[in-house]
Formats: structure tokens, C-alpha cells, sequence
């Protein structure tokens, strides 16, 4: 994300700080797309991470510690937004801690 800075220039900006924002801004657009009766399940923090999760596409070149999860595409938001019903859910769904699995989830802990 590109922004103006204090000296009237261009600066590159990243993080929760920047993404933030962006991600609450979908959400609100996409719910308001949902009828008001599917939405009242989607409107407590929960749920709204689950749909996150299920709609974001995951960057192979990042563990999750890196990305969270994934890109946030906003088109299979909506999908998971439409077809939620509430459920329990752990993240990361697997947890592989095998050596050979390549430690995805313990980098850097792990070496």
C-alpha cells in the first residue's frame, strides 16, 4: 500500500495497521449484500474470522505465521459468507510437526 507521508511524499506502508482497514472494509460491503436474517449469524467476531479464513487464498511462499491467512479475496468471502453456518473451528485446521513436513508452522522456532 502506497500512502502519502508527513513530507508530501510517497511511502510504502504494510502490516495489520494498513490491512486492517482494508479487511473491515470489505467485510462491511459483503455484509451488506447478505439478507438481513443470514446476516445475523455472520455478526460476532467468530464467525467473521471463520468466513476470512475460508475465503483468503494462501501465499505457498509464507507459512502461516508470515500471512496469517492468505490474501483476502473478497468474491470467495462473499461465497463463504453465503453458504456460513455457525461451527467449531481450529486455525491452522492441520498441524503437521513432523521434520519431514518441513516445520510450516514452528519457522523459525524449529531450527
Amino acid at each position: 500500500f502506497w500512502a502519502a507521508d508527513q513530507h508530501n511524499s510517497c511511502q510504502h506502508q504494510w502490516g495489520t495497521s494498513v490491512a486492517c482497514p482494508a479487511v473491515v472494509g470489505v467485510l462491511a460491503m459483503l455484509l451488506s449484500a447478505i439478507p438481513e436474517g443470514p446476516r445475523a449469524a455472520l455478526l460476532n467476531p467468530a464467525a467473521l474470522k471463520q468466513v476470512l479464513y475460508a475465503g483468503a487464498k494462501p501465499m505457498p511462499q509464507y507459512s502461516w505465521l508470515e500471512q496469517g491467512a492468505g490474501l483476502l479475496d473478497p468474491r470467495a468471502t462473499h461465497a463463504a459468507m453465503k453458504s456460513f453456518s455457525p461451527h467449531t473451528s481450529a486455525i491452522p485446521a492441520i498441524l503437521d510437526l513432523r521434520p519431514e513436513a518441513g516445520c510450516p508452522y514452528l519457522s523459525p522456532l524449529c531450527d
